[in-house]
């Protein structure tokens, strides 16, 4: 889940561009006497910026207002190189034609002459404003309120043109281009969610919103002072009880200084809030990014609420079946967490794979990876359909399975959850015990799936009993993704709130946990197994379930 002083409640989008020296094949030229100078009158660009404004309604009206200057071609915009006086000189659009703005000056004293055979750029710029200073600088300002008066985009074009054998274009083309990025909400109720509320209000924390200088002469955004991280109020559009819009225009983020914005959005007594990414961490001028938030529980999951706590994690050495990378030590859980009480079924992938839209190739950005495989294609428990994804007939209770790691969290993204770490999935896994299994063995089949009464084959969720904290198929069934990057060796020594987010440098593999209906052995039983695989991969036992830590 995107000024000038004078302008109240207005917001400037800047924008750079260039025009080539010759005019397009669609103006009309004119003979102009010799000697005579050339009133002028300016037309947008074919492909022209395309909105001046934050809201629905976002291309050029009549009387919108610009101002222009001319300046000596191969000059920068100075005191000393404006032409005939030509400075800021008030335009306005007096009709749209062909879905191209022609403004006219909006007075008479506002008109500007060419000087014959007079090589000359144009400077001009949107919405039009007395208050420029003298280093021809605009205050960017009035960012913060956009939900009062929804703000103008200032665009900018920087421009030669030259007369050419005795005639001259009727109108002259003005290519403008954005400056601020545009951000763009689609708001839609989740499950469990109260209705939208017709009050709705959308803040974006942590922007940069002024004091900004816009630069004239070379186009460049100049912070005046420190920066500041604030928060601003986007426009609101409420479409109905289930679905609001939200726009806003940013300032810009370079990917070095990262987006670390947050959108809060409340509706009526409640308050959501979800980061706000982009696909490279930036935000880029003249953009406009997109998202869809869902506020709640997209899709329906039961949760089980698990108490903070530590606990002992690996093996002892003496343990039966033992790995060496179990390595025993003692792990501190400072915060409590849900989990979901089931393995995510086929249904619910599904429904997130269709709400997300997400094609037949069942590729999309995941946070922090860019583009990637979700699922295996080939999938025996999903397909793709009339344009959407379906469960087989038959598999729709059952965990989704050829799903990648990406796959996994992209899920839990688009959920506001997490994949849980390989910590939290050996506590919720042991449920207080701290033996080789959680379960007597002589009650194994009671509580998971494994080759010997699966037939080696995948089941439904939920059929078996839950541990003594009431998680169904914590063991068995399919294995299940973690967050966190596998590390062989986890040490002795006691931690609190363990995640590894680094890869190690080598094998490379993310963890998963709690065994699969393929398991021949009851050594993938215990509470203390662990496995790993490539990312990329897809694989027919490994599924995966989802935390939350509530604020």
């Amino acid at each position: 889940m995107k000024v000038a002083t004078s302008i109240v409640n207005t917001a400037i989008c800047v924008c750079l561009a260039a025009l080539p020296s010759a005019c397009t094949q669609e103006e009309e030229f004119v003979p102009v006497p010799a000697g005579t100078n050339i009133p002028v009158t300016f037309v947008s660009a074919p492909d022209d910026a395309p909105g001046t404004r934050v809201t629905a309604y976002s291309r050029w009206q009549v009387n919108d207002r610009i101002g222009v200057y001319m300046v000596e071609a191969g000059q920068s915009l100075a005191q000393g190189s404006i032409v005939n006086g030509a400075a800021n000189r008030q335009y306005r659009v007096e009709s749209i034609q062909n879905n191209r703005a022609v403004f006219v000056p909006a007075t008479g004293s506002d008109t500007i002459f060419i000087p014959m055979r007079k090589k000359v750029n144009f400077i001009a710029y949107y919405p039009y404003t007395q208050a420029i200073d003298k280093d021809f600088n605009f205050s960017v300002t009035n960012l913060s309120k956009q939900d009062v008066a929804p703000p103008s985009d200032l665009l900018f074009s920087n421009m030669k043109e030259e007369h050419i054998g005795g005639t001259y274009p009727k109108n002259i083309s003005l290519l403008f281009r954005h400056q601020l990025a545009k951000v763009k909400l689609n708001i839609n109720r989740g499950h469990s969610v109260p209705p939208l509320s017709n009050d709705i209000k959308v803040k974006i924390k942590n922007v940069r919103i002024d004091p900004l200088n816009f630069s004239l002469v070379n186009g460049i955004m100049a912070i005046d002072g420190a920066a500041n991280n604030t928060t601003l109020y986007a426009k609101v559009s409420f479409n109905s009880s289930e679905n609001a819009t939200a726009e806003a225009l940013l300032i810009p983020v370079a990917h070095a200084e990262q987006v670390s914005a947050v959108v809060e959005i409340n509706n009526g007594a409640n308050t959501y809030s979800t980061p706000l990414k982009s696909s490279d961490g930036s935000l880029r001028a003249a953009n406009t990014y997109n998202y869809e938030v869902i506020l709640g529980d997209p899709i329906p999951i039961d949760w089980v609420h698990i108490n903070a706590g530590a606990f002992m994690m690996g093996s002892p050495p003496d343990e039966l079946d033992r790995m060496a990378d179990e390595t025993r030590h003692q792990v501190t859980l400072t915060k409590d967490f849900k989990m979901s009480k089931y393995e995510i079924t086929c249904e619910q992938y599904a429904s997130f794979l269709n709400q997300k839209k997400i094609g037949s190739n069942a590729r999309d950005y995941v946070d922090d990876f860019g583009m990637q495989d979700l699922i295996k294609l080939d999938n025996p428990n999903m397909k793709w359909e009339n344009a959407q994804w379906k469960p087989v007939n038959g598999k729709e209770k059952y965990p989704i399975t050829h799903v990648t790691w990406f796959g996994a969290k992209a899920f839990a993204d688009w959920m506001g959850c997490s994949l849980p770490t390989e910590a939290q999935m050996e506590y919720a896994l042991r449920a207080g015990t701290q033996t080789t299994y959680f379960f007597n063995i002589a009650d194994t089949d009671k509580y998971i799936w494994y080759k010997s009464n699966s037939g080696n084959a995948l089941q439904p969720v939920g059929e078996k009993l839950p541990n003594p904290w009431g998680l169904h198929d914590i063991v068995g069934n399919v294995h299940e993704y973690c967050v966190d990057w596998y590390q062989a060796n986890l040490g002795t020594q006691p931690v609190t709130d363990p995640v590894y987010t680094t890869p190690p440098t080598s094998n490379q593999k993310r963890c998963h946990r709690g065994g699969s209906f393929t398991d021949w052995s009851q050594r993938y039983h215990r509470s203390a197994a662990r496995s790993n695989a490539e990312p990329w991969g897809a694989f027919w036992n490994v599924g995966f379930r989802l935390v939350y830590v509530p604020e």
